[in-house]
Formats: C-alpha cells, sequence, structure tokens
C-alpha cells in the first residue's frame, strides 16, 4: 500500500489495504454501528482518463492529485462516525479506478448493487472492489444487463432517485427497486426509485446531493447551484418525489460545492454519540460559510463541516461523493 503524506502530515493510520486484516477500527465501545469508508487509489495513468473535451492530460498534475486525495482520505479518516477505511488498489489500466462510487450503489451494510459500467473502459474496476466488498461481508447482487453509474444514484429520505444520464439508463430504475424490495423483505417499507432526467450534466450527483440522514425522521436539504441547470433538476426532483424539498443553492461561480459528501452521526444504545461530517470544496469558501449557516437552521446536530481541496480532481470530472463509498 502506497504511504501518502500531505500537507506535512503522514497518513493514514486507520487505512489498510484490502490485502490487510483485520479491518481498521478505532478503539472504541461507544461506536458499535459506525460507518466503513472504501477509498482507491490515484493510478499512474490518472490524467488519462476519461476526460472533459476542453481538458488534456497534461492539465493534470499526477502529484497534485495524490496530495489530494491523501488529504480527502485523511479527512474521513478524522470522522468519528467512521470506524475506518478500506482501499481498493490502483490498476495502471483503470485511470477512473480512484471514483470508487461509480461502479456500485449501496443497498444496505449487508448488501450491494452492481451494474454494467455507464462507460465501457471502466467495467473492469469492478473486481477490486468486489474483492473489498466481500471482505467486509458486503453480498453484492449483480444485473450486468443494464447500465448504472453509482454518481446517478440520489439517497433521500423515502426515495432512492435514479437520475437518467449518458451513463445510467431507465432500466436500472426496476432493477434498483427489485434490490431494494429484497432487502426489506417485508420487514420495513423500501425506499422507492424514481427517474429523474440529468441534462447537461455528467451524473446526477454532479447538480444535486442530500446533506442529512435518509430516514423518514430525519433532517436535511438538497444542495443544487443556484443556475438553470440546478433549478431544473430540482424541480425534476420534486415532481419525481411530490415532495417540496429544503434546498441550500450555491453560488453559481461556485457551483462544484454542490457536490457534498455527508457522513452521518452514529448513536451507540447507551445514548454516546460519534459525530458525522459534511465535506465541502474548499475552494467556494461563500458555499462553505451558508452550509454552516444551514446545517444549524435544519437542526442537523452532532454535525462538522470539513473544507478540502479537490481541485485536481475536479479536472478529471471527480468530486467528492465519487471518491469514497460509505457503508
Amino acid at each position: 500500500m502506497p504511504t501518502y503524506s500531505a500537507f506535512g502530515v503522514s497518513i493514514l493510520p486507520c487505512l489498510r489495504s484490502s490485502s490487510q486484516s483485520p479491518a481498521c477500527t478505532r478503539h472504541s465501545r461507544h461506536v458499535p454501528t459506525a460507518s466503513i469508508a472504501i477509498v482507491g487509489t490515484v493510478p499512474s495513468t490518472f490524467a488519462f482518463g476519461i476526460l472533459s473535451p476542453d481538458v488534456l492530460p497534461t492539465d493534470i498534475s499526477l502529484k497534485k492529485a495524490i496530495q489530494q486525495h491523501a488529504e480527502y482520505c485523511h479527512a474521513l479518516s478524522k470522522i468519528p462516525a467512521i470506524s475506518g477505511l478500506y482501499q481498493s488498489p490502483s490498476n495502471p489500466a483503470f485511470p477512473d479506478g480512484v471514483f470508487v462510487e461509480d461502479p456500485l450503489v449501496i443497498i444496505s451494510k449487508r448488501t450491494a448493487f452492481m451494474a454494467t459500467a455507464g462507460h465501457k473502459s471502466r467495467d473492469g474496476e469492478r473486481a477490486a472492489l468486489t474483492s473489498v466488498l466481500k471482505r467486509i461481508g458486503v453480498v453484492v447482487r449483480r444485473a450486468w444487463d443494464i447500465r448504472l453509474d453509482g454518481g446517478d444514484v440520489l439517497k433521500v429520505p423515502g426515495f432512492v432517485v435514479v437520475g437518467i444520464s449518458e451513463r445510467t439508463e431507465s432500466a436500472s430504475v426496476e432493477a434498483l427497486q427489485a434490490a431494494l424490495d429484497d432487502e426489506a423483505a417485508g420487514d420495513k417499507r423500501a425506499p422507492k426509485a424514481v427517474p429523474v432526467a440529468v441534462i447537461d450534466g455528467l451524473h446526477l450527483k454532479s447538480l444535486v446531493t442530500w446533506v442529512g440522514g435518509v430516514d423518514a425522521s430525519d433532517h436535511g436539504f438538497l444542495v443544487a447551484p443556484d443556475d438553470e441547470r440546478g433549478k431544473q433538476c430540482l424541480k425534476r426532483i420534486q415532481e419525481a418525489t411530490g415532495v417540496s424539498w429544503d434546498v441550500l443553492q450555491v453560488p453559481e461561480e461556485e457551483r462544484l460545492a454542490a457536490n457534498m459528501l455527508f457522513i452521518p452521526p452514529r448513536k451507540d444504545r447507551y445514548g454516546s454519540v460519534a459525530p458525522g461530517a459534511v465535506l465541502v470544496q474548499r475552494s467556494c469558501p461563500i458555499s462553505v460559510k451558508l452550509l454552516k449557516e444551514k446545517v444549524v437552521a435544519a437542526g442537523i446536530e452532532d454535525i462538522d463541516v470539513v473544507a478540502v481541496d479537490m481541485s485536481e480532481m475536479a479536472k478529471a470530472n471527480g468530486a467528492l461523493t465519487c471518491m469514497s463509498v460509505i457503508i
């Protein structure tokens, strides 16, 4: 496993590769239900991944990308609600492999859903992730006859919103619903999978994310840029779910901040709380301020706002949510 160093801080004290055992855990008897995060590794070929037409490989600094990814992993390792990190190894054959969210969708702490990748070049990424999931006891449900990227799947209370995009097809909605129903197995009501068209965006979560828990009683809000694309996407989500969601609109010039990563706090049976966090782009200071105010106004407790720099990842169409899988 590579050793990263970011901003003079050696990491990761709480990171083990998938080949190591046992899983890294903070030794706290008060956080038995804490989350696990899976992260990737920046491959040497990172600059040669799937780029936008206006971005060249020479525009991307591999060294800076590795530093920023290390900072991201370090930030996750410091969140009390996360008990440990597993790392999926890099493979030069898959330049986009660091974006581990896209090949799968987490259904529950025991089940993941995998389909054919939205871009053919990424199909081979599934093997390494499947190995990591197996090690931590997560069963993988497969549907190779449909195309689906995890970046198009947004979980909100009572719903799983599926963005129909260049990477994700409409048939994925029915397949996901079947997986959700099977997981509920009559014990509880399964979330409803609903489609939303994604226009002029790589993934749904490039435009909109959710900050808050996903249980019916949880507080939270959608985050979207204050521009026409963001407003249209919010409108489609409201129409698809029939819910008028609370919203935080970030400035158009800080549209990168619309992609935020929420880690929920965890409470044990004794009532002790391990705080969670919201990760947001450091390069968007206005949005950071708005987020801090909104978290308080929405009544979301035990959450820290953590700003990280992912500017180099953004050049490769990367975002905060796509660089980890939270289980």
